[in-house]
């Protein structure tokens, strides 16, 4: 069985309740809500703090709900589409340099000379690797359907 703590905190910044946490339980995965008013916020904000405590891992042990909003929802509903995005995680996971191409491009503003300098690639790499993707899942990541739909399936890949 997996222990964790709740925590309910007024007037503290997300820093000050890591730094709380970490000096209880230095190993914590941490989740932070919204800081909403009344008792109902309250409930709202612990929910949110359950989803984003989902999206933590080793290297990134606490998410604000307010940064990562976005994926913690879709994270909390994964199965209701998880069989429309798993064709995409097959690929993800068959071809790893493809899928971490996708995700350069998207955190390089959608500019392919920026993905091939940041992943150290030939220049007509990037592209091969792009078309490929494309080929292999059907998401045609220069359509905001086709990126969404593909960023989405890498946050969630687990």
């Amino acid at each position: 069985m997996e222990r964790h703590v709740v925590v309910v905190a007024q007037g503290l910044t997300a820093e000050q309740i890591r730094a709380a946490v970490e000096a209880i339980r230095p190993t914590a995965r941490i989740g932070i809500g919204i800081r909403r008013p009344g008792l109902a916020g309250a409930a709202v904000s612990l929910r949110d703090a359950q989803e984003a405590v989902e999206r933590t891992n080793e290297d990134r042990p606490m998410v604000e709900f307010e940064h990562d909003w976005l994926m913690s929802c879709l994270k909390a509903i994964k199965p209701r589409f998880e069989a429309i995005l798993e064709p995409t995680m097959a690929v993800a996971r068959r071809h790893p340099d493809l899928a971490e191409t996708v995700r350069a491009y998207a955190g390089c503003r959608y500019s392919v000379s920026a993905c091939e300098r940041q992943l150290h690639i030939h220049p007509n790499s990037a592209r091969y690797r792009l078309d490929r993707w494309k080929a292999l899942t059907g998401h045609d990541i220069e359509t905001a359907y086709g990126l969404t739909g593909s960023v989405i399936a890498l946050e969630l890949m687990s």
